[in-house]
């Protein structure tokens, strides 16, 4: 069952307000800087969930949450732009310009785009259930199923998918599906580069207008 489908509002107000916010140095600043349809934050200081909106900054500590036919891409401090699909909750545990980023992503799909190598001690970390990767410099994607399985898709550069104390390493290409106390399996993917980053490019669509008031309604 989707993370977005079992927890509302409150619960995710109090995820945000029990994680920690550990100091760092430089820039922490996320910014939303291309937006399509429904998409909703929750900030991490206990303020109310609302629309995101083109060019917003974001900080550690806050949640993103993508609904029907929406999308976002944020860039980060250090470069890095990550695309959000739809149906997706993303939290944004920890931000640092000159060090680690480190995302969690609870159910739904997204895009990451290292577009330059990360300087040494650099590196950003994307947490899914079960397991997490690590990259300085590449270009890949994760889906997390319905099922509890999770895809890693590789599309430029290394990335190392930790899972069940076992490293494993995606290539350009490649696919590693996971699922708790099962074999990993290995495939193939035909996508190539060219259409992967094509997909950060696209047109701005604004929300529905009533959403935020429905969810409210529902105590979602």
């Amino acid at each position: 069952m989707r993370f977005a489908a079992t927890i509302g509002t409150a619960a995710l107000l109090s995820l945000c307000l029990v994680r920690p916010f550990p100091a760092v140095a430089g820039e922490t600043r996320v910014k939303v800087v291309r937006l399509a349809g429904d998409v909703l934050i929750y900030p991490g200081h206990g303020e109310e969930f609302h629309q995101a909106e083109l060019n917003e900054t974001l900080t550690p500590g806050d949640f993103v949450r993508t609904l029907d036919d929406s999308r976002t891409v944020l860039r980060f401090p250090n470069g890095a732009l990550i695309l959000i699909n739809e149906h997706t909750d993303l939290y944004l545990s920890h931000c640092e310009e000159h060090g680690k980023t480190l995302l969690e992503v609870y159910c739904g799909e997204f895009i990451a785009n290292i577009q330059r190598a990360l300087s040494p001690g650099s590196s950003v970390e994307v947490s899914v259930p079960n397991c997490y990767a690590v990259v300085r410099g590449t270009v890949f994607g994760a889906r997390v199923l319905d099922s509890g399985e999770v895809e890693f898709y590789g599309h430029r550069g290394l990335v190392h998918v930790y899972a069940d104390s076992k490293t494993y390493q995606l290539r350009p290409g490649r696919i590693i599906r996971l699922a708790r106390n099962r074999p990993a399996q290995f495939l193939r993917h035909k996508l190539k580069l060219k259409q992967v980053l094509q997909e950060f490019e696209f047109a701005y669509h604004p929300p529905r207008g009533n959403v935020i008031h429905k969810l409210r309604a529902r105590g979602l």
